[in-house]
């Protein structure tokens, strides 16, 4: 799923960008940051995961049968943090500028992600970061800075639906006297 909602929001990026400044490549690439540019581009990287405990945190039970109930582990419900970059060349500064200016526009219209085969739908907000957080970013990376935004991702479900225990059920209750 995660690839899934990074690869969505690329193509939102991609399609839209291409469309409005009439580029017959592909500008947007997900991938990690990287210093040697040659042509320049959009990046989205996957930058960190958190869990998000603000829902709880609870044990799936589920009814298998009349008589039976099953027990799993908890979802983790995670938020992705993602680095969107204009990664071009010095000499093409003005032009980052302006794609990065066109990328917000487009995140800022798309903040609600809809997946229409799960039925499921995600969140989309910008991260503000320090001036020393956001050079720690660019450190931990290797890389000079680029125009750059941080989003945050709210909240894909992993669940593996394993069962842990299976208990019988209590279907009614009965009291002697």
């Amino acid at each position: 799923m995660i690839a899934a909602v990074v690869s969505h929001i690329s193509e939102i990026l991609n399609d839209t960008i291409k469309r409005d400044f009439n580029l017959s490549r592909d500008i947007v690439k997900i991938q990690p940051i990287e210093d040697k540019v040659t042509d320049g581009a959009i990046t989205v990287s996957l930058l960190s995961m958190e869990r998000d405990t603000s829902a709880g945190i609870a044990f799936s039970k589920k009814n298998v049968s009349d008589k039976f109930s099953s027990k799993g582990n908890p979802p983790w419900n995670m938020n992705l943090y993602i680095l969107v970059s204009a990664v071009f060349p010095q000499k093409q500064y003005e032009e980052a500028l302006q794609l990065i200016t066109h990328a917000l526009k487009v995140l800022q219209e798309n903040q609600i992600l809809f997946f229409e085969q799960s039925g499921t739908h995600f969140t989309l907000e910008p991260v503000n970061l320090t001036l020393q957080e956001l050079s720690n970013v660019w450190s931990i990376s290797g890389g000079s800075y680029h125009p750059s935004i941080i989003c945050k991702i709210r909240t894909i479900t992993i669940d593996s639906n394993t069962i842990t225990q299976i208990d019988s059920s209590i279907n009614r209750r009965e009291v002697n006297v």
